[in-house]
């Protein structure tokens, strides 16, 4: 269709659209022909972005709202720089959350743990642990240079799953050899192993100012 085109349906939205049922009725019809025309992908992606983009902006409904992000986030998970607004706007199901998953971004793929982690929070009774660890270790298997979901997935079995700390954490270091910041976080949350974690940071060739006395005094601090 074009983005100068959809520019101008937008203007032309904002400037004759006279009641809300209007622009919804027009935004609706544009929609419409934003998802059914013959356009390449790449083409209908700009379009829906620059119209999603004017939902978003100038203040129109939360059904509008909902109604653009949901085709948005259906036909092309990866437009996610407005996700903080569209998590707002939209149910984020099950199954729109596996379509999200499906455009392999690191943000979606933390956004989607940390929001099963609020449901068990919020949910006590409910034991979504499993749920959470498998999501988590997905995500590292997916993503296994991601400082985040290393940083999200140790945190996540220390809190829920504390017998395979040791394990995570060793993973993590075998993924990530070079980040000294893995090493020493292993040494304060396993400082039974400082030495083993010690060893390799040598074998590495890791330069750590920190004398291993120290990292051990600082650990039983």
């Amino acid at each position: 269709m074009g983005t100068h085109l959809v520019n101008l349906m937008c203007a032309n939205i904002a400037t004759n659209g006279s009641s809300p049922d209007d622009r919804e009725g027009r935004i609706t019809r544009y929609l419409e022909l934003l998802t059914n025309c013959q356009a390449s992908e790449e083409q209908k992606e700009a379009d829906l972005f620059v119209l999603l983009r004017h939902v978003l902006m100038c203040g129109e409904s939360a059904d509008i709202v909902k109604k653009v992000s949901v085709v948005a986030v259906e036909q092309f998970p990866q437009i996610t720089l407005f996700w903080d607004k569209l998590k707002v706007h939209l149910t984020l199901t099950n199954k729109l959350w596996d379509r999200l998953l499906k455009c392999k971004k690191e943000s979606v793929w933390y956004e989607r743990i940390c929001h099963e982690k609020e449901k068990q929070n919020r949910n006590p009774d409910v034991n979504l642990s499993n749920r959470i660890l498998s999501l988590s270790l997905a995500s590292i298997e997916l993503f296994p240079r991601s400082t985040l979901l290393w940083d999200l997935y140790i945190s996540l079995t220390r809190e829920l799953h504390h017998k395979t700390l040791k394990t995570a954490l060793m993973r993590a270091i075998k993924e990530n050899p070079s980040r000294k910041q893995l090493y020493l976080k292993a040494i304060q949350l396993c400082p039974e192993e400082a030495d083993t974690i010690y060893e390799l940071i040598e074998e590495k060739q890791l330069r750590v100012r920190t004398l291993i006395e120290e990292i051990q005094m600082f650990c039983e601090i």
